[in-house]
């Protein structure tokens, strides 16, 4: 079955869905961001299997996810650091300043304590290796959620420690 790529709700249903952090009131709205069509592609499948989970938007660069987010009205975000020559930790600034009720994960093939600080300390609030396992993203998501952006930690230290 071909998947079909997600589609931004321009208004959403405010009887299934909230911009709020209340998985009991609605779904969790995440917003993509990955400069790899096939990831984004994947990542939207994955997510898409989850009964509490939207994918409500995606994009490839700074500048789109930037207009579309404004847009979609996510809960989360998830950024790759690496964007086809941009900077994935900038556009988290920018994210944290403009919308500072949006959570944000960093999904990343970056495995370095560097760049998980640097993540962090820009207002991400978890930090996930693409080498993980899917459900490490999907569990941070829902950890977010939970937390009311307090975050659920990276699970990088516990792959370095097995």
């Amino acid at each position: 079955m071909p998947l079909k790529k997600p589609a931004i709700r321009k208004k959403p249903n405010k009887q299934l869905f909230t911009t709020e952090k209340h998985p009991q009131r609605g779904k969790t709205r995440v917003f993509l961001v990955d400069d790899h069509p096939l990831v984004r592609v994947g990542m939207a499948a994955i997510l898409g299997r989850e009964s509490d989970i939207e994918v409500c938007g995606e994009a490839g660069t700074i500048a789109l996810a930037l207009k579309l987010i404004d847009q979609a009205k996510p809960d989360v975000v998830s950024v790759d650091i690496t964007l086809s020559g941009e900077d994935g930790i900038e556009l988290v600034e920018r994210i944290h300043r403009l919308h500072p009720s949006i959570s944000m994960v960093i999904y990343t093939m970056h495995a370095e304590d560097i760049w998980m600080d640097q993540a962090l300390a820009a207002g991400a609030k978890a930090y996930v290796r693409k080498l993980e396992e899917p459900e490490n993203l999907v569990k941070s998501i829902r950890g977010l959620v939970q937390s009311g952006a307090g975050g659920h930690k990276s699970t990088i230290h516990q792959a370095q420690e097995s």
